[in-house]
């Protein structure tokens, strides 16, 4: 499993010396006005205020250099992810789900961990550097954003809403619990 032990934890990276000088940041409002395209200031205040758990780095230029090292390293170790061998892990995983969902039920807690997985990634956000969560979660949080983004500039004057491929239901819960008039209508 040569993937694996290539990857490092969040606690590691922080520890990296060149990471500890770096500086944890918050986005901006100019940040979210670019990255969602959006002129109204009322959205962009209200995008702004559920933005504030997202905290990450911004690396600088010899942080991605290392990074993009990183990312070499794994592409030439994909073929291994791929791999006959790798089909007895798949199926451990996938039996752990199962299992899971048998003893608990279906709910958000049995949702198998690539839905909702804590990540250790590096993302690059549109016009900026590249920028490294500190949030376990980052990913999941991000996402929620950018569904208050389209609940607020799409689906506040909507009275329905059609998912096709719904998947774990994710999007459809969020826009439940936040959007009261809405009926909601899916399909697999």
């Amino acid at each position: 499993m040569k993937s694996v032990k290539n990857r490092y934890s969040i606690y590691e990276f922080f520890q990296n010396e060149i990471y500890s000088k770096s500086k944890i940041k918050k986005f901006t409002k100019a940040q979210i006005k670019k990255i969602f395209n959006e002129n109204n200031i009322t959205i962009v205040n209200k995008i702004h205020s559920f933005s504030k758990k997202l905290l990450f780095l911004e690396l600088n230029q010899k942080q991605t250099d290392i990074e993009f090292q990183r990312v070499k390293k794994l592409i030439n170790d994909i073929n291994d992810r791929s791999s006959k061998k790798r089909l007895p892990i798949w199926n451990e995983g996938w039996n752990e789900n199962y299992s899971k969902i048998l003893k608990k039920g279906l709910s958000q807690g049995t949702i198998p961990g690539y839905y909702l997985r804590k990540n250790q990634r590096i993302f690059k956000l549109k016009n900026s550097r590249l920028i490294y969560p500190k949030n376990s979660n980052f990913e999941l949080l991000f996402h929620r954003l950018i569904l208050h983004f389209i609940n607020l500039k799409f689906l506040k004057k909507m009275d329905a809403l059609y998912e096709f491929g719904v998947g774990s239901c994710q999007n459809l819960i969020f826009f439940l619990k936040n959007n009261k008039k809405i009926n909601i209508f899916r399909s697999e």
